[in-house]
């Protein structure tokens, strides 16, 4: 549930014993779940501070993607080599390896809406969905380098990181749907758009950028007509909407590695405890958690609160 009212919040470092590259983080049933992309292991907690290190089921070694519907949290594998869709867990501790119908598909990313759970990827045909997070029916979709998603006002939004039918499709770097069965291309600004988030009336989706570009999100209120809008400098990566204000983060800069925003328009920078290379961002509990790559430091965990 999202804080009742907007309240002044500052970033403070939670340092980890454990290891490891952790690109994505989810709540849900009163758990937080970030997974790793190395060492075959995740981490789950209830306070988004003090984490537990959790092992992935036989078969799996790594997840770059998590979200969290149904009942369910569901750790995306990119994995082009076999059909495995990742695993899945009721309580973020205890998980399940989870197959996908078809084989040499990667994944790239999932959402939640409206009762269905939906993973997608970079290949042609590569979008599937499940109500139940077991059997997975395979959809229609173009190719692209499909790297976010969200659901909102009824309608679920996938951005691109790349377009990889440029001298068919210009410009058309988001895909919607409003059943996660059929999806239809949209027309958006040029860029390397990495996630995207919905809330106020409004969707955002954050750029991945290179230094010294000021445009990192594109903002649209229906899904279909995008705006670039201006942005402190960064790479921006995660993003999500609660207590009143999106909060992204970057995996650049000095010493302001995230901004938020009230509307998606105006954007403010906000000072954090280490230059980690942050990447995801989850809300639960009334505070934001964020995540990063723990390879080299044991500053891979945040709080803002």
């Amino acid at each position: 549930m999202l804080a009742s009212a907007k309240k002044a919040r500052q970033w403070i470092l939670r340092p980890q014993t454990l290891t490891g590259n952790y690109p994505d983080v989810a709540f849900g049933n009163g758990t937080f779940v970030a997974v790793s992309n190395t060492g075959n292991l995740l981490m789950s907690s209830t306070d988004g501070i003090s984490w537990t290190a959790r092992s992935m089921p036989s078969g799996i070694t790594f997840a770059s993607k998590a979200f969290y519907g149904n009942g369910l949290f569901v750790g995306v594998r990119i994995s082009a080599n076999s059909n495995a869709l990742g695993m899945t867990s009721p309580d973020g501790i205890t998980w399940t390896a989870r197959n996908l119908p078809v084989t040499g598909m990667s994944l790239t990313g999932g959402v939640y809406g409206n009762g269905l759970l939906v993973v997608f990827g970079g290949a042609a045909n590569c979008m599937f969905t499940s109500t139940d997070g077991i059997t997975w029916v395979q959809r229609t979709s173009l190719k692209n380098l499909w790297s976010g998603a969200c659901y909102g006002n009824g309608l679920f939004v996938v951005v691109a990181y790349y377009n990889s039918l440029s001298s068919t499709y210009p410009n058309q770097l988001v895909m919607t749907s409003p059943d996660g069965t059929n999806w239809t291309l949209r027309n958006t600004p040029q860029g390397a758009w990495r996630n995207v988030a919905y809330g106020n009336g409004m969707f955002v989706a954050t750029q991945n950028v290179a230094a010294g570009t000021t445009q990192g999100v594109m903002t649209s209120p229906d899904g279909i007509n995008w705006t670039l809008r201006n942005t402190p400098n960064g790479t921006w990566n995660g993003i999500t909407y609660a207590d009143g204000q999106f909060v992204a983060l970057s995996s650049s800069g000095t010493g302001y590695r995230s901004m938020t925003s009230p509307d998606g328009i105006t954007w403010t920078a906000r000072q954090t405890p280490a230059d980690t290379a942050w990447s995801a961002i989850a809300f639960g509990k009334d505070r934001f958690v964020a995540v990063g790559d723990g390879r080299t430091t044991n500053n891979f965990v945040m709080t803002f609160e």
